[in-house]
């Protein structure tokens, strides 16, 4: 059967809950009872499954990291360009045009340097 499941950190655990519908499963990513995103899906997909992911949203290490556990189970990692929610994405808001605001490194844990 088909699921339809959503991971995200604790920053989102409060407002998928109240958000998402009863069809939804909220995987509530860092919990001990929660399984990754890659261990889930090595262990729920079929030899010959093709996982799409945007590799323009994806950091290139852990698009590694979720590759190599798929080739493991005989599942492929496929880049898709364009994205496929973008492709239907009809009444989207346009991007922010304000100016970036630099947090200052006690928040952000990292200097701007460092993240780019």
């Amino acid at each position: 059967g088909a699921e339809a499941l959503l991971w995200t950190d604790g920053r989102y655990f409060q407002q998928a809950s109240l958000e998402l519908s009863s069809s939804w499963k909220l995987m509530k990513s860092g919990l001990p009872s929660t399984p990754s995103l890659g261990d889930w899906l090595a262990n729920n997909l079929q030899k010959g499954d093709v996982v799409g992911i945007d590799p323009n949203v994806h950091p290139a290490t852990w698009a590694r990291e979720l590759q190599t556990k798929l080739e493991k189970v005989g599942v492929e990692l496929r880049a898709l360009t364009p994205n496929l929610v973008d492709e239907i994405w009809v009444q989207r808001p346009a991007w922010p045009s304000a100016a970036v605001r630099v947090h200052p490194f006690e928040f952000a844990g990292a200097t701007v340097a460092d993240k780019l």
